[in-house]
């Protein structure tokens, strides 16, 4: 296992800029830089999708989630992720899930499936890693995008 190595500056000066401000006005903030952080692993998400053969489905239900932590929490996570209501994969879905004699779903929660596969009926359904390759191609890149929206979306509120 290889060992992984970070060096973060400027965390405390954030936590203090950040308690300055009330709580709704940080968290928005964040978000916003989150988001727009997220907006290039998504476009690298999209583009892996149709490197595998995707009719389209799979590229258009995409999006991105940003979410508070567990009551009390204080952190964000962004994530990459099913519109739950994409109809056309949604579609797609079942029509697989009706072939196998499976009843069909009301929404899509579970990508991870598709990008790990999945096991049922003693079939094997080996996923491809294409959102990992995704967050590789852009993960060196991201944190440098975060910091920018962030200071800028804290210049606007201050």
């Amino acid at each position: 296992m290889s060992e992984i190595t970070v060096k973060v500056r400027g965390l405390r000066e954030l936590e203090r800029e950040l308690a300055k401000l009330d709580r709704k006005l940080a968290d928005k903030a964040m978000k916003k830089a989150l988001r727009e952080a997220a907006k290039m692993v998504l476009a690298a998400a999209r583009e892996q999708a149709s490197r595998l053969g995707d009719s389209g489905a799979t590229r258009a239900a995409l999006r991105i989630l940003v979410r508070k932590g567990r009551q009390g929490d204080t952190y964000l996570r962004a994530f990459i992720a099913p519109n739950a209501k994409a109809k056309r994969a949604l579609a797609i879905y079942n029509r697989a899930r009706a072939e196998r004699g499976a009843k069909p779903v009301k929404a899509l929660r579970h990508f991870h499936l598709f990008e790990f596969g999945r096991s049922y009926r003693g079939n094997v359904q080996i996923g491809e890693r294409w959102l990992t390759k995704a967050f590789d191609r852009t993960a060196r890149k991201v944190p440098f995008i975060f910091r920018r929206e962030l200071r800028a979306a804290l210049r606007s509120i201050s």
